[in-house]
């Protein structure tokens, strides 16, 4: 700390002298800011003496070089000092709870004004934290003090003995996964003897992916992360979280907020500032807020403009020289808004009222403070702007290649004229002022002019050991500057920084984020000159990117171009056993897509191919693909053959460590438990025995996919309370279904059971919602087959329109798909609505075609479920052969 204020305070000795009205006014960073943090770093380590020399050598320098005499608060800190005053203790005591983390106000100076209402709200929620975990959001335009009155609760909090921790967003989109949750997290974890393992790997360790259980892993890790904040913040008082600028988190932050909103119970206040949404809009952001606002007890504060006395009271604190005629037009300009007001009124003052005009926008008042300025302290500006909204003073010097010193010099010009702050917790460390005077920055530059910079802030951030010297936490943001030069030829360099970033997305479960990195790598990597290794650069790329689109939608939701590229290398190149595991992605996605002609094709090859090969882990696969190929068009015998002969390949061989390998065998078991359920010669309590067994041995990423296929088993056998009980496992571990392609199926489920305890609106609620995200992820398989159990409760329910409807949907899809595994079901529910319309011939024509598919398809578990129902009904069904 020491060390960052001497570098501040050699900004103050290298800079040039001001004018006499801007430093009779108080603005020299010497006359106060610095001196008083470099003083108040060396007292907290220890170093009296040298804090006192610091503020003796300020005061000479401001006198003999400026004319000035120290500022109140250089003398008051120096009594402070000689007296030992405890209030200086800060951060140097190991037992406080400091506010931890810069806020991004404009200027933490600023008086709070026209706030009492909303600040006594959040204090209010911070006392009722203590018993039960609080959200609030604060929300408005920016500028309007979403985080100056954050801050003054962080204030608040922080004297009360409370942990406050700030997390900031980055509009540029560079910072790494996670970022607003990483300061938060290592404060968490630094005040606790034992870390949770799936913490430590969020923070620095690898995600396993299997397919369709991304979300299985990401709950694990989150709920890690829910258990170390409670623990922190029930210790003692609440733990205060502070997220700035939601609108600017990643997808994995907003599904952070979204689980934790469901999740904590005490000890944590969440505050988040967030610019209002557009109406109507639906994104992570949304759901995010969605989730708050269901949360018992949570607040959303929308800040409006300060009133005409307010922003008087507040002009007369910043800029009191201002007259009240000029206080009434920026009022009416501002419309209340605070930062307009102050940017404002400070342009008036430095330019001596610019002949009585006020500018029409902030945006004006920004620029013009920019024209003013030397062209060196602008290209450093813009070079800042480049790299974040904090200001790396190395960072840019080396960007525009100059020394520390010089570039200290150039910057401090931008703070003279208040572009730049200083940091509020972070001594010597400087800011933007805020966030519209970066983007007036960058909105002013050409395509190839920010290409260069981002470029030059790049090979600033390598440094002299190059891309790969790059640490974690800046990978992404080295990725992100990359790929923006991309037009400069460093397309080879971006792409290997998006493949390291994303390995780091995937590590904190972001895998979004991971996606779109390995997206935009695998587009570089296709646009580099064919070479043998280029395209084995691009299909480990694509492989990769397979691989995450597959753990957080399952196969459903896999690319079909990206995985037809990747065929086409894998070919290419020769590679035997990459193909074969391409062959069962596409197969899977046209399967789980109810494609039933096309998979079927895909089968017939795949068998031919590998169907006899000696290694019995590949037989098994294409035994494997061919069952579930004949349990999807209704063949359930052969099914069984098949899927046995998968199981029995598998006998003896030691678990795989291939992703791949765990699929095919789970997919064996499980769709083998679900065909000698349907074929009826294992009963529905043994399958489902089955499925107890392999979640008592599978590891919890497993869980979703489990319990999606036994509840498949309880539905179609309408064993309702163990539908319930495989529904509610899974979403115990995963409350909002997050789980995409397993997620959407268990919603589903969830309205089944709903509507057999006669929920009806609830089960229908659950089930719309559940099938709308299955869809999103390409799937269909099974659909009509819980449409029409839906059909057949509701029918029951004397919900008799919504069942005639959702029927003919479960009718129309089933003819659609070829998929015959739906037939009996659909049939049985068709049987149903019938009778609850009083149509009893077609009643019982239904009843018979059910039994009639079950024959045909050896599916005599399904025909005994036909019988049942017939006997429920009072009608007589084609007797058993």
């Amino acid at each position: 700390v020491a060390q960052r204020s001497a570098a501040a305070l050699a900004l103050g000795r290298h800079a040039p002298v001001v004018g006499e009205r801007q430093a009779l006014a108080g603005e020299h960073p010497l006359r106060a800011g610095l001196p008083a943090a470099l003083a108040l770093a060396l007292y907290r380590s220890g170093r009296q003496a040298d804090a006192l020399r610091a503020l003796a050598d300020a005061s000479t320098r401001l006198r003999e070089e400026l004319g000035l005499e120290p500022s109140r608060q250089l003398r008051d800190l120096e009594v402070a000092i000689l007296a030992h005053d405890r209030s200086l203790d800060g951060l140097a005591r190991p037992t406080s709870h400091p506010h931890v983390g810069a806020s991004a106000t404009s200027d933490a100076g600023n008086p709070l004004v026209g706030r009492d209402l909303e600040l006594d709200d959040l204090l209010a929620a911070y006392k009722e934290a203590a018993e039960d975990a609080r959200f609030v959001v604060l929300e408005g335009d920016p500028g309007i003090g979403k985080t100056r009155l954050a801050d003054e609760l962080a204030t608040s909090a922080s004297g009360l003995g409370s942990l406050a921790v700030w997390g900031r967003s980055d509009e540029s989109g560079a910072a790494p996964a996670l970022w607003p949750w990483l300061p938060v997290l290592r404060e968490a974890a630094a005040r606790l003897d034992d870390v949770p393992e799936a913490l430590t790997q969020v923070l620095a360790g690898a995600a396993p992916l299997v397919s369709g259980q991304g979300g299985a892993v990401q709950f694990e890790r989150f709920d890690a992360i829910a258990t170390v904040l409670e623990q922190v913040g029930c210790a003692g008082p609440p733990l205060v979280v502070l997220l700035d600028d939601l609108q600017w988190a990643d997808t994995a932050s907003l599904e952070l907020v979204q689980l934790l909103a469901t999740r904590l119970r005490c000890g944590v206040l969440v505050v988040v500032t967030v610019r209002t949404p557009e109406r109507g809009s639906v994104s992570p952001l949304t759901d995010a807020l969605g989730a708050i606002a269901r949360r018992q007890g949570s607040r959303r504060l929308r800040l409006r403009g300060l009133s005409a006395h307010a922003t008087s009271e507040l002009l007369g604190a910043v800029a009191p020289a201002i007259t009240d005629a000029h206080v009434a037009r920026i009022h009416e300009r501002a419309e209340g808004n605070p930062f307009y007001a102050i940017e404002l009124a400070r342009l008036l003052a430095e330019d001596d009222g610019v002949g009585g005009a006020v500018p029409a926008s902030v945006r004006d008042a920004v620029r013009r403070r920019l024209a003013s300025l030397p062209d060196p302290s602008v290209e450093a500006l813009t070079v800042a702007a480049i790299a974040g909204r904090e200001v790396d003073v190395g960072l840019v010097a080396r960007a525009v290649g100059c020394d520390l010193g010089p570039c200290l010099d150039h910057l401090d010009v931008a703070a003279t004229h208040r572009l730049l702050v200083e940091s509020p917790s972070v001594p010597g460390a400087l800011r933007f002022a805020h966030a519209l005077v970066r983007e007036v920055l960058l909105d002013d530059l050409t395509p190839v002019r920010r290409a260069r910079f981002h470029l030059a802030v790049a090979d600033a951030l390598a440094g002299p050991g190059g891309d790969a010297s790059v640490g974690r936490d800046e990978v992404e943001v080295l990725a992100e500057h990359l790929w923006r030069a991309v037009s400069l030829g460093v397309g080879e360099r971006a792409a290997s920084a998006l493949e390291r970033a994303a390995e780091t997305a995937i590590s904190r479960v972001a895998y979004t984020a991971a996606e779109d990195l390995l997206t935009r790598a695998a587009q570089l990597r296709r646009s580099a000159p064919a070479s043998h290794d280029a395209q084995q650069a691009e299909l480990a790329t694509l492989l990769r990117l397979l691989e995450v689109m597959q753990a957080t939608r399952y196969f459903s939701g896999t690319d079909r171009a990206v995985l037809a590229r990747a065929m086409e290398l894998a070919v290419a190149l020769g590679l035997g056993g990459v193909t074969r595991k391409l062959a069962w992605s596409e197969w899977a996605a046209l399967s789980t897509a109810s494609r039933v002609g096309e998979a079927q094709r895909l089968a017939e090859r795949y068998f031919l191919q590998w169907g006899a090969d000696p290694r019995p882990h590949v037989a098994s696969a294409a035994h494997a693909m061919v069952g579930v190929d004949e349990w999807s068009r209704g063949r359930f015998s052969t099914a069984v053959e098949h899927l046995d002969r998968a199981a029995s390949l598998l006998e003896g061989l030691p678990p795989p460590d291939d992703a791949f390998e765990q699929e095919h065998r789970l997919v064996a078991h499980a769709f083998g438990l679900f065909s000698h359920a349907a074929h009826g010669d294992m009963t529905p309590e043994e399958a489902l025995a089955g499925f107890d067994f392999l979640l008592a041995v599978l590891p919890p990423v497993a869980v979703p996919a489990v319990c999606g296929f036994a509840g498949a088993v309880a539905s179609v056998h309408a064993r309702w309370d163990d539908l319930d009980r495989f529904t509610r496992h899974a979403l115990d571990l995963d409350p909002a279904a997050q789980f995409a392609f397993f997620g959407g199926q268990l919603l589903m489920f969830q309205g089944l059971v709903s509507a057999s305890r006669g929920q009806a609106d609830e089960g229908i609620a659950s089930f719309t919602e559940g099938r709308a995200r299955y869809r999103a992820v390409g799937g269909r398989s099974g659909t009509a087959t819980y449409q029409a159990l839906l059909a057949e409760l509701l029918a029951r329910g004397e919900r008799v329109a919504d069942a005639a409807e959702l029927v003919a949907g479960a009718r129309r899809l089933t003819d659609e798909t070829g998929e015959g595994w739906n037939e009996v079901t659909v049939c049985i529910a068709e049987a149903v609505v019938a009778h609850s319309t009083g149509d009893g011939a077609r009643a019982g024509e239904r009843l018979r075609a059910a039994f009639a598919a079950a024959q045909e398809q050896g599916a005599h578990g399904l025909g005994r479920r036909a019988e049942a129902v017939a006997a429920e009904l009072g009608r007589a069904s084609a007797p058993r052969s």
